[in-house]
């Protein structure tokens, strides 16, 4: 059984549904510490200490928070294809580890400092800088992974246009993708948010499971009522075309894919239909999307602050981010159905996120014309938006609550460890 866990991260944990991977990780250090004799939260290489407050709710769950030494090292970008060439013979070469950012400063000083702790496993939370510490640590080393830390950076890559400059940015990304696959190897178990990239892992020799994300439940057992009013209260159908910063790469793909491909049709099979898209999330668009995105239909709302209250009023959640290149395991995807959306996305959901069945607990569609089909069906259906926001907060509560998540977390590491 074990005993004693430390948790390796190199996000500030907190609550306050601002940055994922900080919320996610509070909210599962806070559930482990319930469920385990002993916790502690190893912050390392953080921009800033965790609150007061944060740490106090942790304390009250049995969660020990300390602060590892180090900093954070980041790469400067190449400015320009002999820069990244020269980076590249770097990488391929001499094998150096400086280009994959960001990292530690003193690897083998931050696994001493996590052997020192004395735990029985040790738990990578995401994609930490702690990884680079594996070489070197002797507490046996657990994962619970998200997106591959290069993917982003490929997935925008393959937009420029075929050049030198992008060959060679894609060829260092394989490096980094090199060494990264041979640093979670040392892992003696794994867990992916998605399970696209569990297969990832797994074909690469990884040993991982898929354990879904996860989400605070911002609305608890009121979800329904609280709903109801606030969607009545709107004249028409909101459809929630996006949450989030619109520069994240996720975002970006699903923004473009609903101006490009998913709102010309929606116009014309539901132009006669009274309803709006609104976008929700700080930072400034790509002028292309934002192009696309300029319709009488759709508001621009920029950062909310009652973003549950936005989720709530939305009559339909749409979410088109995996129909991009760019799939992943969102926690939007959790949110929406804490707050009993009616979600209605990309068929690729299903391929990150097998809970979601088309037709029980959302609406999944391959095409944009099947898409539009679908938004055009639930804006008309009222009792079905309501069975599936049912179903869709049941599967909230079986799945991808907290407490349910860290239990799936604690059952895989005893299986891997043991």
């Amino acid at each position: 059984m074990l005993q004693h866990l430390v948790i390796l991260t190199s996000a500030t944990p907190d609550f306050l549904h601002s940055r994922a991977a900080r919320t996610v990780c509070g909210l599962l250090a806070e559930q482990l510490g319930r469920q385990v004799s002993k916790v502690t939260l190893a912050v390392c290489c953080a921009e800033e200490p965790a609150s007061r407050e944060t740490v106090a709710r942790l304390v009250k769950a049995g969660v020990e928070v300390v602060h590892l030494p180090g900093k954070r090292v980041s790469a400067a970008a190449p400015s320009s294809p002999l820069r990244t060439a020269m980076g590249l013979v770097r990488s391929l070469v001499l094998n150096e580890t400086g280009h994959d950012f960001p990292r530690p400063d003193d690897a083998r000083g931050l696994a001493g400092a996590i052997d020192a702790i004395g735990a029985d496993a040790a738990l990578l939370f995401w994609d930490s800088l702690a990884e680079f510490a594996l070489p070197y640590m002797k507490t046996p080393s657990l994962g619970y992974l998200a997106r591959p830390p290069y993917e982003s950076g490929v997935s925008r890559t393959k937009l420029m246009a075929p050049s030198l400059r992008r060959t060679l940015i894609l060829a260092q990304f394989a490096a980094q993708e090199r060494r990264h696959l041979a640093r979670m190897r040392l892992l003696r178990g794994a867990a992916n948010i998605c399970a696209i990239d569990t297969a990832y892992y797994a074909r690469h020799g990884v040993a991982c499971e898929y354990v879904s994300n996860t989400w605070d439940d911002p609305v608890g057992a009121e979800w329904s009522d609280r709903r109801s009013r606030l969607e009545s209260n709107m004249t028409g159908i909101q459809i929630l075309g996006n949450i989030g910063s619109v520069t994240a790469t996720g975002n970006t793909f699903g923004m473009n894919y609903l101006g490009h491909e998913v709102l010309p049709i929606l116009s014309q099979v539901a132009g006669d239909l009274n309803w709006t898209v609104s976008i929700c999330g700080g930072g400034k668009m790509l002028p292309d999307v934002a192009k696309a995105l300029d319709n009488l239909r759709v508001q621009i709302k920029g950062f909310v602050d009652d973003i549950d209250s936005e989720v709530l009023a939305s009559g339909i959640f749409l979410l088109l981010n995996n129909a991009g290149p760019y799939t992943g395991g969102y926690t939007r995807v959790v949110y929406a159905c804490a707050t009993g959306a009616c979600l209605i996305a990309h068929a690729n959901l299903r391929k990150s996120m097998p809970e979601m069945v088309s037709g029980r607990n959302c609406l999944l569609g391959e095409t944009p014309a099947e898409i539009s089909e679908l938004i055009k069906r639930a804006m008309t259906d009222k009792a079905l938006r309501r069975n599936l926001g049912a179903a869709a907060r049941s599967t909230y509560e079986i799945d991808y609550a907290p407490k349910a998540v860290a239990a799936k977390l604690l059952s895989m590491s005893q299986k891997k460890y043991h």
